[in-house]
C-alpha cells in the first residue's frame, strides 16, 4: 500500500494534531495516497448533502446568469425557460437550508420542472448559437441537474422517516377495590339524587 505524508498544515486545517507521540518522540501521521472507496463509502449527513446541493445550484445559477445576459436571448426568448426554472428552484429551496427534510422535499418537488427546462434548453441552445459558451452551458446545466437528482435521492433516504401508527390508549383495568364501575352508581346518574332517608 502506498502512503502519502500529509503536511502539518493540512492536518491542522481539519483540527487534527500534526503528529502524535510514541515513546516521548513525535511521529508523523501518514495516510493512504488514495482514499477512493474509503471516503465515498461513508454516507454524508443531511446537512452536508444540503451544502453540496447549494454548491451545485451555484453552478446552475451561473448558467442562468450567462443565458439571461446573452445577446442571443433577444432573438430566442425560449432560452428564458432555463433562467426561470433555475431561479424558481433556487429560491424555493434557499429558505429551507436549515431544515434538510423540508429542503429535500421541496427539491424533489421542483426538480421535474428543472429537468423539463434543461431538456428544452439542450434543444434550443444550439439553434441560438453554436458558440462554445452555449455548448458548455448545456453540459453544465445537465450535469448540475444530474448531480442534484442524485443528492436529492440521498437526502430523501436519510431524512425520510417511516411513521408507524401506535395506539397510546390502553384499556384501564378495573380495580378490585372499587366494585362500582364509573358508569353505574349515583355519581354517574344525570338525575338529581335524593337525600338519604
Amino acid at each position: 500500500m502506498e502512503f502519502l505524508l500529509v503536511s502539518d498544515m493540512t492536518l491542522t486545517e481539519f483540527g487534527l494534531p500534526s503528529h502524535f507521540y510514541c515513546d516521548g518522540k513525535p511521529r508523523d501521521i501518514s495516510f493512504p495516497s488514495s482514499l477512493d472507496g474509503i471516503i465515498s463509502d461513508m454516507p454524508a449527513s443531511p446537512a452536508e448533502l444540503v451544502r453540496r446541493c447549494q454548491r451545485v445550484l451555484a453552478h446552475a445559477w451561473m448558467v442562468r446568469t450567462f443565458v439571461k445576459h446573452s445577446t442571443e436571448v433577444d432573438d430566442f426568448p425560449e432560452l428564458m425557460g432555463i433562467v426561470r426554472a433555475v431561479f424558481d428552484l433556487s429560491r424555493a429551496v434557499e429558505t429551507r437550508v436549515g431544515d434538510p427534510a423540508e429542503y429535500f422535499k421541496m427539491l424533489d418537488k421542483k426538480l421535474p420542472e428543472l429537468r423539463r427546462a434543461v431538456d428544452k434548453f439542450a434543444i434550443d441552445a444550439p439553434h441560438a448559437s453554436t458558440h462554445t459558451n452555449f455548448i458548455q452551458a448545456v453540459i453544465s446545466i445537465e450535469s448540475s441537474t444530474e448531480e442534484l437528482t442524485d443528492l436529492c435521492s440521498q437526502g430523501f433516504r436519510q431524512t425520510s422517516t417511516v411513521k408507524i401508527p401506535i395506539s397510546i390508549t390502553k384499556p384501564i383495568p378495573k380495580s378490585p377495590a372499587s366494585p362500582v364501575s364509573p358508569t353505574s352508581g349515583p355519581e354517574s346518574s344525570d338525575a338529581p339524587s335524593s337525600p338519604p332517608v
